[in-house]
């Protein structure tokens, strides 16, 4: 027979929460200093908008994601697992996202890179090389 009670689930269910999201928050804010960073060390410069904006955005959000590191914590205190699972499930999402767009950028330049080599000399008309420098 199974002797554990749903207190019993819900404290094995926080114990795993815990380091899963701290783990989480940690990646997620070291991607987040590295992009407050790059856009210092690289401004975009666009007609539309300023390359001030890049860094004032990215410490806002850094203002933000350490506010929601002080939520972390006081869900971790207070051992509230539904708390912690809600969190968790944010941490995890933003996450997920970033991977995604990482792999699309990926995909994208891969399908670039091969229409590009389908693209030869031979395929071009006669003197259009010589057009090139």
């Amino acid at each position: 027979m199974n002797d554990t009670t749903p207190r019993d689930r819900l404290s094995r269910i926080t114990r795993i929460l815990i380091p899963v999201s701290w783990t989480l928050w940690g990646i997620l804010l070291l991607v987040l200093l590295w992009a407050f960073v790059d856009s210092i060390a690289n401004p975009v410069y666009t007609p539309e908008v300023s390359p001030q904006v890049g860094p004032m955005v990215m410490g806002a959000l850094l203002i933000v994601f350490v506010g929601f590191g002080l939520l972390l914590r006081w869900a971790v205190r207070r051992r509230s697992t539904g708390c912690l699972i809600a969190l968790t499930l944010m941490l995890a999402y933003v996450f997920f996202m970033l991977i995604a767009i990482l792999v699309f950028e990926a995909w994208n330049d891969w399908q670039i890179e091969r229409e590009i080599s389908r693209f030869d000399e031979r395929s071009l008309p006669m003197g259009a090389m010589s057009a090139v420098p």
